[in-house]
């Protein structure tokens, strides 16, 4: 019964997704690009004024599929027409977002539902971020008349590293009403090179990425991101792990070389469309489980031992 429900499973896993988009204002009704990230595992959109920003500039927990919807009309801003657009009614406010083309604004809209409606029936409610506490950007004037630690936020919660580094603690809202300290955080991969970033929950008391979050990797790297939980800086447990040439994985997690692996029971999608379901360790399918190849329609269930079929 496992082989036949994994054969005919169609793996639609939530997914996270980041990039440019044009965002309506909510005083003015003006339009700015942001860097726009959905993040799976804590249940938000958070936005960025750039790329390279670690203080987001806003975000909101991601509502159920029926407040989530591809707009068919048009849409007048900056001086142009636009037809794609996709509309979420949040719990604060409601949102506009334009997208370049059909293609962008239905990926958008299907991640969105996916995520969405995971959180709508999880146990957990209770544990999605549903806000962004804004942070004072700069001391204005008006802030000057603000209290004192109110103008030392951005002090306190932002620290610029050099050397294409930066990192960044800020403020986030959950379902039961308990605020969480969220860490932005960009480096230099010392092996490779390549920019890594994490947005992740963080320990107060050790300072180190714990909870749940992202890790997304550099374009040349064979991982794309991990999206899962963290303990004391290492990824640990439930995570989704997506990876360059198109595979995805679900299920348990751990992390070698500072790199997160299958190691536990979990699922993964392969790119050429076969299916594994089962145990892992070091990476490698190894225990009980159930393999699916999509071309040949074959099944295997049974022993693996450090990724051969016994």
């Amino acid at each position: 019964r496992l082989a036949h429900s994994l054969a005919e499973a169609r793996i639609d896993l939530p997914l996270a997704l980041e990039g440019w988009l044009t965002k309506e204002g909510k005083i003015f009704r003006s339009w700015r690009k942001r860097w726009v990230k959905i993040l799976p595992s804590l249940g938000a959109l958070i936005y960025f004024k750039s790329k390279d920003d670690v203080l987001p500039s806003g975000g909101f927990g991601i509502p159920a599929r029926a407040d989530i919807s591809a707009n068919a009309g048009m849409v007048s801003a900056v001086g142009q027409v636009h037809a794609y657009s996709f509309h979420v009614k949040a719990l604060d406010r409601e949102y506009t977002f334009l997208c370049d083309s059909e293609q962008e604004r239905d990926t958008w809209v299907k991640s969105l539902r996916a995520v969405g409606e995971r959180w709508a029936q999880s146990p957990a409610r209770e544990l999605q971020v549903v806000a962004v506490v804004q942070q004072a950007s700069k001391v204005t004037s008006m802030a000057k008349s603000l209290p004192p630690v109110f103008r030392r936020r951005k002090s306190e919660h932002e620290v610029n590293l050099g050397q294409g580094s930066a990192k960044s603690t800020w403020t986030a809202t959950l379902a039961s009403g308990r605020e969480i300290v969220m860490m932005t955080d960009i480096q230099k991969d010392p092996r490779s090179g390549e920019t890594v970033r994490f947005d992740t929950m963080t320990s107060a008391e050790s300072g180190a990425r714990h909870g749940r979050g992202m890790q997304t990797f550099g374009p040349g790297d064979s991982l794309v991101y991990y999206d899962g939980n963290w303990v004391l800086g290492s990824e640990a447990g439930m995570g989704m792990i997506h990876y360059s040439d198109g595979s995805f994985y679900e299920g348990q997690c751990a992390s070698h070389k500072a790199r997160p692996i299958r190691s536990g029971f979990g699922r993964m999608r392969y790119a050429n469309g076969d299916l594994y379901e089962g145990e892992w360790l070091s990476d490698l399918r190894h225990g009980k489980g159930v393999m699916f190849w999509s071309e040949s329609k074959e099944l295997y269930t049974g022993d693996w031992a450090k990724g051969m079929q016994e």
